[in-house]
């Protein structure tokens, strides 16, 4: 991935027509290193949504050097001929792994039996990333919705980066993962997504006690569940599109895939 940047900032807006907004410790993508404090302004309040702005005051500006986490305002690469590379976003199975529950490679719990499943659900899909290794913590492991709402989400392909796959290959990878909220469960079947897939063992809490209401949520309304994916920091938030190809199985609700990205080569 070619150099991408980041301001780190407090802020204070006021509006025109009276109140204000402030922030501290923000964080924003930028388009490039060299921008002046105007035009981060102006991109912190397309970045916001925010209408009527009268003055923008930043504070302890800072520009560093940062993947990019997907703010609204920084344009995804147009469509059409380019240059991708492919990254292969699956553990590889060795000679030796169970590959049932709790595999190794990335698995998806389709809604439909393999031999059905449709691959325009599964093959080339926009996706959307969320790179969240630095939003969870041991005592707060749940995404949540409101950590998803600020995109546009139908048909694509949500992937949550986590950072748990750095922990496979060791007793600690499971225990306290990372793992969808309910309410974010609800928010992307709602959302019209076509198929989820997180950096963990398991989408759903392992702690339980066994009950598994994200899968019941998302596969309800048709929605894919991909788990086990590694390496989806070196995808950039928006314009890489995802596939997970499953192979023709019968009798099956969760078997290996083998999961990849396409990204255009500019990132």
């Amino acid at each position: 991935m070619t150099d991408e940047y980041r301001a780190h900032l407090d802020f204070a807006i006021t509006f025109a027509n009276g109140g204000g907004l402030q922030g501290q410790g923000f964080r924003l993508d930028l388009p490039r290193k060299d921008m002046t404090a105007e035009e981060i302004s102006r991109l912190l309040v397309s970045h916001l949504g925010l209408a009527l702005v009268g003055e923008v005051e930043l504070r302890d500006l800072r520009i560093v050097a940062e993947p990019h986490r997907g703010s609204r305002g920084i344009a995804a690469p147009a469509p059409g001929d380019r240059a991708e590379r492919v990254v292969d976003l699956s553990h590889p199975i060795a000679k030796g792994m169970v590959t049932a529950s709790g595999l190794p490679a990335p698995t998806i719990t389709p809604h439909l039996t393999p031999a059905s499943l449709d691959l325009d659900t599964l093959v080339g899909l926009p996706a959307e990333v969320f790179h969240l290794r630095d939003a969870w913590t041991s005592e707060r492991r749940g995404i949540k919705a409101a950590t998803l709402a600020d995109r546009e989400l139908r048909d694509s392909a949500v992937l949550l980066d986590t950072g748990g796959s750095r922990l496979f290959g060791t007793p600690a990878y499971g225990a306290g993962s990372p793992f969808l909220a309910e309410d974010a469960a609800r928010f992307l079947a709602d959302a019209g997504v076509r198929l989820v897939g997180i950096d963990a063992p398991d989408i759903d809490d392992t702690a339980s006690g066994g009950e598994r209401p994200v899968h019941s949520i998302l596969l309800a309304a048709g929605v894919h569940v991909v788990e086990h994916l590694t390496v989806l920091d070196r995808l950039p938030a928006h314009g890489a599109r995802f596939t997970a190809a499953p192979p023709a199985i019968r009798g099956l609700g969760t078997f290996p895939v083998r999961a990849f990205a396409t990204v255009p080569i500019s990132h």
